[in-house]
């Protein structure tokens, strides 16, 4: 993507995150059309010139003290913009040419919480018996509410299950193999350092929104809540070294993922291969 392009997309979300209640939020379909119109543009460009060696992938973050011995690839961004859905299709495209193991740190958590007897112990131990069931089971959506409303309770859970989901992906970095990592709170747990390339997805406040309510039936209010309980998106689009806008057409996102790809099998393939 242009370097242009993405400016059009940084400068529409931080539009989009501040707009007042009540304006209007829609998706920025200019914003789109030129995401498609400079695709199409690089596309054209990369079929018809002379195969050369791949340009050096500069990203934004500062590297790790010591170096990693395979490349890291983070995938980060607010709530509900789209993280998943670009991580699986990012991996889908790169997995053909590269040796890649994927981690999800809400799969970890969800994990943790379900499995883990001393995590499960630590919860009961922090917030009581009010977030299980009368069967012993978590009850997620009664501790999601709680961790939202009370800053207090959801520090209390991140000390809980950071660490341990922070240690699972560290433990990859030593694989022969790229990892390829989807952290919700990446820039927020200060992990950028151990990344080659950190790529933020992104979408306008009013779609977070609407598919928090929609998508995983939360009211409007925790919807609220949850957004503001993270960094700000624009703080995240600043820092990032690659963005996805999730506002658009699937295509158009797609010849985003689609791209980032290419740069990552060029950059990466001599040495994962």
């Amino acid at each position: 993507m242009s370097d242009e392009a993405l400016a059009d997309a940084e400068a529409s979300a931080d539009a989009k995150a501040s707009a007042k209640s009540g304006g209007s939020d829609s998706p920025d379909l200019r914003l789109c059309s030129r995401l498609q119109r400079d695709f199409d543009e690089l596309n054209r460009a990369v079929e018809s010139s002379p195969k050369r060696a791949p340009p050096k992938l500069e990203t934004q973050n500062p590297k790790p003290e010591t170096p990693l011995p395979m490349p890291a690839i983070g995938i980060t961004g607010g709530v509900a913009t789209g993280k998943t859905t670009v991580a699986r299709a990012l991996l889908d495209i790169v997995q053909g040419k590269l040796r890649v193991f994927f981690f999800s740190a809400d799969f970890e958590a969800r994990r943790l919480t379900e499995s883990d007897f001393a995590v499960q112990e630590e919860i009961r131990s922090a917030f009581g018996d009010r977030v299980f069931d009368p069967d012993g089971s978590l009850a997620r959506n009664r501790l999601r509410e709680l961790v939202f409303q009370e800053a207090k309770a959801r520090k209390a859970l991140e000390d809980i299950l950071h660490p341990r989901i922070r240690r699972a992906w560290i433990d990859q970095l030593g694989n022969e193999q790229l990892l390829l990592a989807e952290i919700p709170l990446l820039y927020e747990t200060a992990a950028e350092r151990n990344f080659d390339l950190v790529i933020v997805t992104a979408c306008s406040r009013k779609s977070q929104k609407e598919r928090l309510v929609s998508g995983r039936n939360l009211s409007e209010t925790l919807a609220e809540q949850v957004i503001n309980a993270q960094m700000a998106l624009e703080i995240k689009i600043q820092r990032a070294d690659r963005v996805v806008w999730t506002d658009c057409p699937p295509g158009v996102a797609a010849l985003q993922v689609n791209q980032i790809a290419r740069e990552i099998i060029d950059r990466y393939g001599g040495a994962a291969n």
